[in-house]
């Protein structure tokens, strides 16, 4: 997002300084702010308030930029990132229970849902490694989920290659096919295509 905004490194470290607040990785205890774990996953609509004060407040600052726009970023947008942690850890944990339901059926229903269901979210802002973590995908279902995002890959760089540039088709495998996740949001009709290919890349195997 750095790069396609042209942030600089202030306005970039003021972005990360929000998400990290509003992730709830830092905690206070005991008087003492301790780093734990990476925090809720769901942070992209704090980055998107973030990424919006940095383009309004970067002009108005002036020669003060430097002082004042990390503390204003960090404090405005991480104090909304925190609010909003209860309700986004909700939404996290209800995600994170219902995957992990779908490990307690049979291998081959399993990997397919479990396919489907990795590949809705490596394009959505949900963190999928985050949720991987939380509920120990493993085995049948580690394989499955790998499967999907996979199939996510090929079926959306395949998908938009007559559009995109060849980079931007590569991009898709060598980084990742949430750079997708705009155009999937917009057209909720793009999930049929992924999630039909995941169900038949798992049938082939």
């Amino acid at each position: 997002m750095s790069y396609l905004l042209k942030f600089n490194l202030i306005q970039s470290g003021s972005i990360t300084a929000a998400a990290m607040i509003a992730s709830g990785a830092f905690q206070v205890k005991n008087g003492q702010i301790i780093l734990s774990g990476s925090g809720d996953v769901i942070i992209a609509l704090t980055i998107f308030f973030a990424a919006f004060l940095v383009k309004f407040l970067t002009p108005k600052l002036g020669s003060y930029t430097v002082l004042l726009l990390p503390l204003i970023v960090a404090v405005v947008a991480g104090g909304v990132g925190q609010f909003m942690l209860p309700y986004t850890k909700m939404v996290t944990g209800a995600v994170g229970q219902t995957i992990g339901t779908l490990t307690n059926f049979q291998p081959l229903v399993m990997g397919m849902l479990m396919g489907i269901a990795f590949a809705a979210l490596i394009v959505s802002p949900i963190f999928s490694v985050g949720i991987a973590m939380t509920i120990g995908v493993e085995g049948i279902a580690s394989g499955g989920a790998n499967l999907g995002i996979t199939a996510c890959a090929f079926t959306l760089a395949i998908m938009s290659s007559k559009v995109n540039g060849f980079g931007t088709t590569i991009a898709h495998f060598i980084g990742t096919p949430k750079i997708q996740m705009a155009n999937m949001l917009k057209n909720p009709r793009l999930f049929l295509p992924v999630c039909g290919y995941c169900w038949i890349s798992w049938c082939n195997l």
